[in-house]
């Protein structure tokens, strides 16, 4: 997934999103993975090893997927959460039963390449041209 993600909050709603790419995203509000435990038709969890990439704006990722969850390299008005926040329910129910903490680095600082999908696509183009078999 890449583009904007405007006003109000997004996330990964149900069903359960595995092994996602979100690649280099704007965000203006809110970009979620967690535990909707009983709302949204009593979904729970809502992603496992999902990766946010180079991820820029002035809202917040709240990365909380089951097992492992990446998020590397964010602008620096960008907000991360990867850890309940004490005292903020909404965000400690979210986390609930996430663990481990997802990983994290380079935050607030650019990522090369810009964009994960764009690089890999051409690693796998030039593997396939003929130029590239000896």
């Amino acid at each position: 997934m890449s583009g904007t993600c405007g006003i109000g909050p997004v996330d990964t709603h149900e069903p359960l999103a595995i092994s996602n790419l979100f690649d280099n995203l704007y965000i203006e509000d809110a970009l979620q993975v967690g535990n909707r435990q009983s709302k949204s038709n009593g979904v729970g969890q809502t992603g496992i090893e999902n990766v946010f990439w180079a991820t820029r704006g002035t809202g917040t990722v709240y990365s909380f997927n089951v097992a492992n969850g990446y998020v590397i390299g964010t602008d620096p008005e960008l907000i991360v959460v990867t850890k309940p926040l004490l005292g903020k329910r909404s965000i400690e129910d979210l986390a609930l039963d996430t663990e481990p903490e997802d990983y994290s680095e380079l935050l607030g600082k650019p990522v090369q390449p810009q964009s994960l999908y764009q690089d890999q696509l051409q690693k796998r183009l030039q593997q396939k041209s003929p130029s590239a078999i000896r």
